[in-house]
């Protein structure tokens, strides 16, 4: 069975930031969506899977690299493929092109997770996935970092209270909503005169309607490092590149 699935799709205004371009929460919604897209083909998605299976699929790691601009109104294809698999994680490869020519690429790392006890569950305990899926070789040229830093009370920035537009089908804060709570510490003339780089999160617990999030942001030149917690608790870790746009050129 082939492992890959690929939509051409029209770049909508709902879908760009500030520059009318795909930027890091559009791109990575672009992503999640594909992804979701590759489990709904299998017909293994979460949504099918959580009544009868109890089970759902959960991001652990996810990394972006920026290579070009998608804008408003722009005719893009997205790929999504499987080049990894093991008996409790998978890796999904996916690409943003435009006429061809590369935008964005971005490798997610998913394991399943039991929709009731919140545990690991086996890959094979979910018979839908097929036996038989292609795996592809891997094609981007970066692998996941160690995210091994940590933040202290002197680089937080701001707290927030999860309410129900943060929340997905399974209950808890949707990946990306992490992603806006970080990107939205940065200040517009950044994002308006910088250009994306790279972006890698890692998902380590979850978090709740009503849970009170702090998030702590900390500048290196042209970095960002981000840590999201929960009391004492980290939920994610994350790194953000950036580069001048006035001295690059796609």
């Amino acid at each position: 069975m082939d492992g890959e699935i690929k939509q051409t799709i029209k770049v909508l205004s709902s879908q760009t930031d500030m520059n009318t371009k795909v930027g890091l929460i559009e791109s990575c919604a672009l992503f999640q969506d594909n992804m979701c897209e590759f489990f709904g083909n299998l017909k293994c998605d979460g949504v099918y899977l959580v009544p009868i299976r109890h089970a759902f699929w959960a991001i652990t790691k996810n990394k972006i690299r920026f290579c070009g601009d998608a804008c408003w109104r722009d005719i893009i294809d997205v790929t999504t493929r499987l080049t990894k698999l093991s008996g409790v994680r998978l890796n999904l490869e996916s690409r943003i092109e435009k006429s061809g020519v590369l935008v964005a690429e971005c490798l997610q790392e998913l394991c399943a997770m039991d929709s009731d006890t919140r545990k690991l569950r086996l890959i094979s305990s979910i018979p839908e996935f097929p036996k038989d899926i292609g795996v592809g070789e891997k094609s981007c040229d970066f692998e996941f970092d160690k995210l091994d830093f940590e933040l202290s009370e002197n680089d937080f920035v701001k707290e927030t209270v999860i309410s129900a537009n943060n929340i997905d089908f399974f209950g808890h804060t949707n990946n990306i909503e992490y992603v806006k709570l970080m990107y939205g510490t940065i200040p517009s003339n950044i994002i308006k005169n910088y250009r994306l780089k790279e972006f890698e999160i890692h998902y380590i617990k979850e978090s709740r309607e009503q849970d009170t999030l702090k998030i702590f942001r900390r500048d290196e030149n042209s970095r960002y490092l981000f840590e999201i917690k929960k009391d004492d608790i980290t939920l994610c870790k994350a790194i953000l590149k950036f580069e001048n746009w006035l001295t690059k050129n796609w």
